[in-house]
C-alpha cells in the first residue's frame, strides 16, 4: 500500500515537474516560489488595513503576525521531523527524471512549509473575509503548484500542507473570533458598520 502510494506520488510529480514543463513556467515559478512566503499576509493585511471593513481589523492582523510563527513552529519543528520524509531533489534521493529548478535541498519534505502557511493564512483571513475565500486558496494552490514544479515537494507533501495548514487557520481563527467578539471595534468604516 505505502509503495503503491510513492508510486502514484512520483508519477503526478514527474507529471507536473516534468511533462508540463515549458520555458514560461521554468522563469516565473523560481520567481514564485521564493517570493510567495510573504506575499499573502502582506497583501491581505494591506487589504483590511486600507478596506478597514472589519471592526477588528488591526486585532486581527496582529494576531496574523503570530500565525505566521505558529505556523512554520508547527510544520518545520514538529511535523517534518515526525514524518521525516526526503524532498525529491535531496541527491541522496533525486527522483529520476525530475527537474530541480531551484537546487538540491537536503532539508525534510512533509508537510510543504509553504502549503502550509499559506494555507493557514488562506483559511485564517477567509474565516473574516468569506467573500475573498476563492482568491485566497486561489493564492495557497499557486503557491503549492509552484514548490511540486520547482521539484522541492511531492504533491502529497503539498496537499499535506495544504490540509493540515487550513485545518490550524481556521482552528486559530475560530480562537481569535472567541477573543475579539466581546471587544469594541478598533475601526469603525464611514457608515459606522
Amino acid at each position: 500500500m505505502l509503495n503503491t502510494l510513492q508510486n502514484i506520488d512520483r508519477s503526478i510529480f514527474i507529471f507536473f515537474n516534468r511533462d508540463i514543463a515549458n520555458p514560461l513556467f521554468d522563469f516565473i515559478m523560481p520567481i514564485l516560489t521564493r517570493g510567495t512566503t510573504w506575499i499573502l499576509p502582506l497583501v491581505i493585511m494591506g487589504y483590511l488595513y486600507w478596506r478597514r471593513k472589519h471592526g477588528n481589523a488591526l486585532v486581527i492582523m496582529a494576531a496574523s503576525i503570530i500565525l505566521i510563527g505558529l505556523s512554520d513552529l508547527i510544520s518545520v519543528r514538529l511535523l517534518k521531523p515526525l514524518f521525516d520524509r526526503a524532498r525529491p531533489c535531496n541527491p541522496d534521493a533525486l527522483v529520476e527524471g525530475g527537474r530541480f529548478l531551484v537546487g538540491n535541498l537536503r532539508s525534510l519534505s512533509f508537510p510543504s512549509s509553504h502549503a502550509f502557511n499559506s494555507a493557514a493564512f488562506a483559511a485564517y483571513f477567509t474565516y473574516f473575509l468569506p467573500h475573498r475565500k476563492k482568491l485566497l486558496f486561489g493564492i495557497a494552490i499557486l503557491i503549492g503548484f509552484t514548490r511540486i514544479y520547482v521539484g522541492v515537494h511531492y504533491p502529497f507533501d503539498v496537499a499535506g500542507g495544504w490540509i493540515s495548514g487550513s485545518f490550524l487557520g481556521f482552528l486559530y481563527a475560530a480562537l481569535i473570533a472567541i477573543i475579539i467578539r466581546p471587544r469594541k471595534k478598533l475601526f469603525y468604516t464611514p457608515n459606522g458598520n
